[in-house]
């Protein structure tokens, strides 16, 4: 009779054992389902932060490309500059070429800017 009564003292003392561990790992397996949220939490709040990024690195490369495109009107605009200025070395007509060319210059630049702030208004709604 010893023996069963020790046999069902290790048994119960195993139950009491195993319903530790089960609320133990309850309560494991809440913190680590509460972590699993945050953790979704900041993958999204990290994607929008990507995403207004990529949008700031596009309009970025915009505005670079639009710069690149005006020092190449400009570049062609002096170059032609210097070809005419060459050209026609002792004409008098060479100071109203370079004041036309500055012109052109200015207007070409005023109507590239024109775009260039309609798609800002566009990007910032």
């Amino acid at each position: 009779m010893n023996i069963n009564l020790a046999i069902y003292a290790g048994i119960a003392v195993l139950l009491v054992f195993l319903c530790f561990q089960n609320s133990n790992l309850k309560r494991i397996n809440e913190d680590l389902e509460n972590e699993k949220l945050n953790l979704i939490r900041a993958n999204e709040n990290l994607n929008l932060v990507i995403n207004e990024l990529e949008n700031d690195h596009q309009v970025a490369l915009d505005v670079l490309a639009g710069a690149n495109k005006q020092k190449e009107v400009i570049t062609k605009v002096i170059t032609k500059e210097k070809i005419i200025t060459k050209q026609k070395e002792g004409n008098e007509s060479i100071p109203a070429v370079i004041f036309d060319t500055s012109n052109f210059i200015l207007d070409r630049l005023r109507t590239s800017d024109l775009p260039n702030q309609s798609n800002k208004t566009q990007n910032t709604k």
